[in-house]
């Protein structure tokens, strides 16, 4: 993932943290989305840009039967099975999660509360990030190969 995002969602603890450590796929709405690609992972009430992932699809409403399935393959979390904070639940399928080593601050425009668009400066500060994780990626393939032991 390269593509440095145009938005961000804004996600609370500890549903931010789930995503970041891959313990859910899935992140649960009351409302549909067409977004699709690349968007920025803000942490919600820290300032911070904690992360990043794709948005490949959005469900139709989901039943309760379809999300026990989800929770049993890992894509939402067992707390999530019983949602009732939405009168319907769309799954928002997610790809690709990246965490940033070192969280990007931003600046959070008045009233935005689900999305927010991301300023030239914020993605400077997202290619930067970005491009210190590819450097680490290409030197730790490079190590790996280098240095394996035989056994």
């Amino acid at each position: 993932m390269n593509i440095v995002p145009e938005r961000a969602l804004i996600i609370r603890k500890p549903w931010s943290e789930h995503i970041l450590n891959g313990e859910k796929t899935w992140e649960l709405r009351g409302k549909n989305t067409k977004i699709r690609g690349s968007v920025a992972l803000i942490e919600g009430g820290s300032g911070k840009i904690v992360g990043m992932f794709n948005i490949d699809d959005c469900s139709a409403p989901l039943s309760r039967e379809e999300r026990v399935l989800a929770a049993k393959e890992g894509k939402i979390l067992d707390c999530e099975i019983d949602e009732d904070m939405y009168t319907h639940v769309y799954a928002w399928k997610l790809s690709q999660v990246v965490r940033f080593e070192n969280p990007v601050d931003y600046k959070h425009p008045s009233g935005a509360v689900i999305w927010v668009t991301m300023t030239d400066e914020d993605k400077n500060n997202i290619l930067k990030e970005i491009e210190k994780i590819e450097i680490k990626k290409a030197l730790d393939s490079d190590n790996k190969n280098k240095y394996t032991l035989k056994k």
